[in-house]
C-alpha cells in the first residue's frame, strides 16, 4: 500500500537516471531509517549498495513519505511528551563535545503520546546545552496553548511542561528523623558511658534503628 502511494508521487517528479535498486527496495531502508538509529552503511548492506547509494534513497523519498502522511491531527486533550537527543555531527562549528564523547548536536522532539507521532522538531543546538535551555528557546513558541506535555525531570525549571514528582521524603520530614535517631543514639552512649550498664532494646526511631536504654545488670 505504501510503495503503491509512493510510486504515485515519483512518477510525477519525472524520469531521470535509473535507479540500482527497484522502487520496492527503495521506499523499505527509507522508512526504516526514520524508524530506527541505523546509520546509512547499515541500512545500505542488507541490500548490497554502498552508503552514497542508501543516502540518496533516503534523501529523495523523505520529502515524498513526508507528504503521505500530511501535517499531524491533534487536539488540546492528547498528551504530548518532550525529549531531548544528541545527534553525533562531525562540523564543529555548530557542535560541542557532549555527554556521550562526541560532538554532537542537541534537538528537541515532541512526540504524540498515542501512536508516538511526532508533532514538532526544534532547531539544533550544542550538545553540552542542557535540555530546558534548548527547549524554552526552540520549541515554546510551538507548543504555545498546549498545557497536557509531560517531560523528564530535565525540563523541572520549564513552566510548560511537567515533571515526575520526586520521591524523596520532604526535607523537613527527612531531618526530623535525623534528629531523634542522633539523639537516640547520644542518650544511649552517655548512659553506657557514665553507668557501665548494659543496653536492652525499648523502641524504634522513625528511622528503623533500634532504641535503647541503660539496664542495671
Amino acid at each position: 500500500m505504501l510503495v503503491a502511494r509512493v510510486a504515485a508521487l515519483v512518477s510525477q517528479q519525472g524520469r531521470g537516471r535509473p535507479w540500482t535498486l527497484l522502487l520496492d527496495n527503495r521506499v523499505l531502508p527509507a522508512a526504516i531509517a526514520w524508524r530506527t538509529n541505523l546509520t546509512h552503511q547499515q541500512l545500505a548492506d542488507p541490500f548490497g549498495v554502498g552508503q552514497a547509494t542508501a543516502h540518496r534513497v533516503i534523501d529523495r523519498l523523505t520529502p515524498v513519505i513526508v507528504r503521505l502522511l500530511g501535517p499531524p491531527e491533534g487536539s488540546r486533550a492528547d498528551l504530548w511528551v518532550v525529549d531531548g537527543t544528541l545527534i553525533p555531527v562531525e562540523e564543529h562549528a555548530m557542535t560541542a563535545r557532549s555527554k556521550n564523547y562526541r560532538r554532537s548536536v542537541n534537538v528537541q522532539i515532541i512526540i504524540r503520546a498515542k501512536g508516538r507521532r511526532v508533532i514538532a522538531v526544534g532547531d539544533s543546538w550544542p550538545g553540552n546545552c542542557n535540555d530546558t535551555v534548548v527547549f524554552r528557546a526552540t520549541m515554546a513558541n510551538q507548543i504555545a496553548g498546549h498545557r497536557l506535555l509531560i517531560g523528564d525531570g530535565a525540563y523541572r525549571s520549564a513552566p510548560e511542561a511537567t515533571t515526575c514528582r520526586n520521591k524523596s521524603k520532604p526535607f523537613a520530614k527527612r531531618r526530623t528523623q535525623a534528629e531523634q535517631t542522633i539523639a537516640c543514639s547520644t542518650t544511649s552512649r552517655s548512659t553506657t558511658r557514665n553507668y557501665g550498664t548494659s543496653l536492652k532494646p525499648t523502641g524504634i526511631s522513625p528511622s528503623g534503628r533500634v532504641c535503647r536504654t541503660a539496664a542495671h545488670v
